[in-house]
């Protein structure tokens, strides 16, 4: 059952499957980004980020068929080139792209990307910020083809996909504006699973299933440590671990997590 907050949306709709949530985006024909869902999900995200007690996982994924995003609404950005202030008003879009998905990255439970079509541009950049990514076998493709147009994925896209595939195989996809198949982008790690379009879901679910009995406060350092780490030295990521360690080992979580293997017992965390 959706809440009050979240039947507000014009974009995007809620699911809740036990302590996972559904987002769905839903923009016909495309789901086009504009600012207005640039908005919308950052008003999402900061509502998800604030229950965190309630939720495990995100499963991020579009109501469309066969297109997951195809990126920024071409709509937006012609409006932009006929009025005033052309740079001001992309580079605003841009940022707070950006500021959106950095708050996707940064929710303190997992979050799943299921891609169930074409994911371009700031589609794929979306993806990206998200902590795992299935993808649907069929025509769908991912990649970043801004250069094409004489721009370059600024959402993040030449950030973190080199952190994902290599900097070698960023280029690559980057320079040439290249589109992957399903088996394409499994094949360097773009994406962790492909899966039949009709049980795209389902798996996501299952997969997410495997949250539901961790305990949660665990989950999220450890996903701010690694989220942290990748920018920082090998002494600035133990010194993270320590700071981690040192927080959850006066939880109640982790008390109960002791007792409940030395009792050879299933634990009960309750994410205190």
């Amino acid at each position: 059952m959706a809440s009050a907050a979240e039947k507000e949306f014009r974009f995007l709709e809620f699911e809740t499957h036990g302590r996972t949530r559904i987002l769905y985006l839903n923009a016909p024909p495309v789901n086009g980004i504009n600012l207005e869902i640039v908005e919308e999900l950052g008003r999402a995200v900061s509502s998800l980020g604030h229950d965190r007690s309630e939720v495990r996982c995100l499963i991020l994924t579009s109501r469309l068929t066969d297109v997951f995003s195809a990126g920024a609404d071409l709509r937006m950005i012609r409006q932009y080139m006929e009025g005033p202030d052309l740079v001001g008003r992309m580079l605003h879009f841009n940022r707070r792209l950006q500021e959106v998905i950095q708050a996707v990255a940064a929710l303190p439970f997992p979050v799943l990307a299921a891609i169930n079509g074409h994911a371009l541009g700031g589609g794929l950049e979306l993806a990206l910020g998200c902590d795992f990514r299935f993808m649907s076998e069929g025509r769908g493709r991912l990649g970043l083809p801004e250069v094409r147009v004489g721009l370059l994925p600024g959402a993040g896209g030449t950030q973190r996909l080199s952190r994902l595939v290599g900097a070698t195989r960023a280029k690559d996809l980057i320079f040439t504006g290249n589109l992957l198949d399903p088996a394409s982008a499994l094949a360097i790690g773009l994406v962790d699973r492909v899966v039949p379009a009709s049980s795209l879901l389902e798996e996501s679910l299952r997969y997410a299933s495997a949250f539901q009995s961790c305990a949660a406060e665990a989950v999220a350092v450890v996903k701010d440590c690694i989220r942290r780490g990748m920018d920082s030295s090998l002494e600035e990521g133990l010194a993270l671990e320590m700071a981690g360690l040192e927080a959850l080992l006066g939880t109640r979580d982790a008390r109960e997590g002791v007792a409940a293997f030395l009792e050879k017992r299933p634990p009960v965390f309750t994410g205190s």
